[in-house]
């Protein structure tokens, strides 16, 4: 039997992660109109590495729910 060593390469991968919706969304901001709004958007990171990232900006969202409908 002869011996056989097995070589490992690395790959570059990108990670991509979808954010459905949100809940419970505070709106901070009044429009000219005097509805309460807000703009959400969401950070994340993974432990252990501190680059954060955002998604896109939903601007002058009028509801406490990030759908995009």
């Amino acid at each position: 039997m002869t011996a056989t060593t097995r070589v490992w390469s690395l790959h570059r991968f990108e990670l991509r992660v979808i954010i459905w919706n949100t809940a419970d969304v505070v709106l901070e901001e009044t429009s000219v109109t005097g509805e309460r709004m807000s703009d959400i958007y969401v950070k994340g990171w993974i432990s252990g590495i501190d680059i954060p990232q955002s998604t896109d900006i939903h601007y002058r969202s009028d509801s406490r729910f990030g759908l995009s409908v």
